[in-house]
């Protein structure tokens, strides 16, 4: 996301220049600026006149210029550009106001002019950066609000979910999640219990109040907490920190009714870790970001702004699943962007293209595609134009007889998905990138190969008798002295052994 220039920006920052230049007038006029003033003039020589100021009308008109072109200035330029053709107008404006005042004993009213350009310039600069950070939290606030395609539901339900999910591989007796209330306490978010307690209410309250401090020391020191009896075989309590982007989202209370493994350690820090992402991002969604100015300044709003980045950076963490999960398929995968550039390609596709991944950085989609080139397919960059201006997937049968290998070649193209459940007939699909696969079905035909010669062979061998067959039952069939039935017996045998 740039800064970029447009006739309602640059007016803006010349109005503003103006209001700032025009501040400057008033001061100076109204003699607040007299002491500065007359510290950049230099006392004429014995028997010169005095100093004097130039016409009011000029002495204005410089001050308003100054700052106009200051303004001017930041806004085509940049502060850090501009800066440095401020600073050396005002030098030289500096050493003029000197060398006027002691000369030809007239003031230049360079210090009203210098303050306008500089006030100037601090307005405009902060509007610039004002229009940069409401960029910045409407895009954030757009991103944020967005159900990225692996959420599968909400959060109350994703945290229901993994709460079952822990049931199933630990000797689960409860699991609590606590969030943080409006006081800062935690307070039950979700809560899943494997069977009813029979404990008394006080042993149960006390049992609470003791996993409540426990998950309140977990968010303090942000580890694992955990707590045993004296044996260690016996119920144990795990208490860990939802944090996501070094900020504390709320606490997970496990109680186990056997001991606690510390093989399950990693497991419930990646549980830990999917249920904070969570938790914060449907907090950042419940939060509003204004556009006012008051925002812009506003320390509040600047965390929510940072909350809405971890809303990104946690649904960036979740798109990597997808290709982490490619890496584990047998055919070949590879995505490339709409440029070329390999975006990701999986451990089967550089076995097909016989690459390292060293080798494969260096590659792009055209250099990836040269590495199948065959008889059939030895023009990549026709097969992808067509994809391209069509939309349909490119399939070819690759045969490679010096490495006894057939390969299954197609080129799709990726395009986004429409939103609504009743998308428009006839709108154009979003193009998103291009998807590669190759699929090793050397094996499959040889086993087809091996089945037609089978069928081949049983129909040589198996016509020898029904031909034999068939004669005798024509044979049969002349003598007039068999029974009407049997003969229609023997014609049936001969017919269907001609099929």
């Amino acid at each position: 996301m740039r800064y970029t220039i447009s006739n309602q920006t640059l007016v803006v920052s010349l109005l503003l220049s103006l209001v700032a230049a025009l501040l400057i007038c008033v001061l100076w006029d109204a003699g607040v600026l007299v002491s500065v003033q007359n510290a950049f003039l230099l006392a004429p020589p014995a028997g010169a006149a005095e100093v004097s100021q130039p016409e009011y009308g000029i002495a204005l008109l410089l001050i308003l210029s100054a700052g106009m072109v200051a303004g001017f200035a930041v806004e085509r330029a940049g502060a850090r550009r501009a800066l440095l053709y401020i600073c050396s107008g005002i030098i030289l404006w500096c050493i003029a106001s000197f060398l006027s005042s002691y000369y030809i004993q007239v003031d230049v009213v360079f210090a009203p002019a210098a303050l306008a350009a500089l006030a100037a310039t601090f307005l405009v600069q902060t509007a610039r950066l004002w229009h940069v950070d409401m960029m910045l939290a409407r895009n954030m606030r757009r991103v944020a609000a967005q159900t990225h395609a692996l959420e599968g539901g909400t959060a109350h339900a994703r945290l229901m979910s993994g709460l079952r999910l822990l049931e199933t591989v630990l000797p689960l007796e409860e699991a609590v999640i606590f969030h943080p209330d409006e006081n800062h306490h935690l307070a039950p978010a979700a809560r899943l219990r494997a069977s009813a307690s029979q404990s008394n209410e006080t042993n149960s309250n006390f049992v609470w109040r003791e996993g409540v401090e426990l998950c309140e020391r977990a968010v303090k020191t942000g580890k694992m907490l955990t707590m045993t009896d004296e044996t260690g075989d016996g119920p144990a309590s795990i208490a860990l920190p939802l944090r996501h982007e070094g900020r504390a989202v709320g606490a997970l209370l496990v109680r186990l009714y056997e001991g606690f493994d510390e093989s399950d350690r990693p497991l419930l820090a990646a549980v830990s870790a999917q249920m904070a992402r969570n938790f914060q991002r449907e907090e950042a969604r419940k939060q509003i970001l204004d556009k006012d100015f008051y925002n812009f300044i506003s320390g509040q709003s600047s965390e929510r702004r940072l909350a809405s980045f971890a809303v990104v950076s946690g649904l960036l963490t979740e798109q990597r699943f997808g290709a982490q999960a490619l890496s584990e398929t047998s055919d070949g995968q590879a995505v490339a962007y709409l440029d070329g550039t390999l975006a990701y390609v999986n451990p089967a596709m550089l076995k097909a293209a016989r690459l390292t991944e060293e080798l494969a950085r260096k590659l792009d989609l055209f250099g990836l595609l040269d590495l199948f080139r065959t008889g059939v397919f030895d023009e990549p960059s026709i097969a992808v134009r067509r994809v391209l201006q069509t939309g349909d997937a490119y399939e070819r049968e690759l045969h490679f007889v010096e490495r006894n290998q057939i390969l299954e070649l197609r080129i799709a193209l990726v395009t986004e998905r429409p939103q609504s459940e009743e998308p428009e007939r006839g709108a154009p699909s979003q193009p998103l990138c291009l998807a590669l696969t190759v699929r090793d079905v050397t094996r499959i035909k040889e086993y087809e190969k091996l089945k037609s010669d089978m069928i081949s062979l049983m129909s040589h061998e198996l016509r020898t008798p029904i031909t034999s067959i068939n004669g005798f039952a024509e044979l049969l069939a002349m003598d007039e002295t068999i029974p009407e039935e049997s003969r229609e017996f023997l014609n049936i045998i001969s017919n269907e052994s001609q099929r």
